[in-house]
């Protein structure tokens, strides 16, 4: 009896293993086409070249966006969650902060472009 109660456990483990990497793909190929459709918006809206605007824009949303968000992502880590351990933990919740980031932006550049094409900016 002792031994079927271990294995439960164990299968239940993998079980949530496996959801929890499920989770990080999706949250993954969020956090990619966030980027992508950030760097293309941004690279309309501000004057100058095109290709240079992508350019500075990807690598702005790829290189800072990311690190803020696993900074920040290694402070929530620290809350407990489900029993994980933090290394665990910590790179959900750092690509969570992140894509949130790319959301709040992807807001900010909506509300810019519309204020563009009225003429406000």
């Amino acid at each position: 009896m002792e031994n079927q109660e271990i294995l439960d456990e164990i299968k239940d483990e993998l079980q949530t293993e496996k959801d929890l990497k499920k989770t990080e793909r999706k949250i993954a190929l969020y956090l990619l086409a966030f980027t992508l459709f950030n760097g293309v918006v941004f690279s309309f809206i501000y004057k100058g070249e095109l290709l240079q605007n992508f350019y500075t824009a990807f690598m702005g949303l790829v290189i800072g966006f990311t690190a803020i968000g696993f900074a920040i992502g290694a402070i929530f880590a620290l809350f407990p969650y489900q029993g994980f351990s933090y290394k665990k933990r910590y790179f959900r919740t750092a690509l969570l902060c992140t894509l949130i980031l790319q959301m709040i932006y992807c807001g900010m550049l909506l509300i810019l472009s519309v204020m563009s094409w009225n003429g406000m900016w």
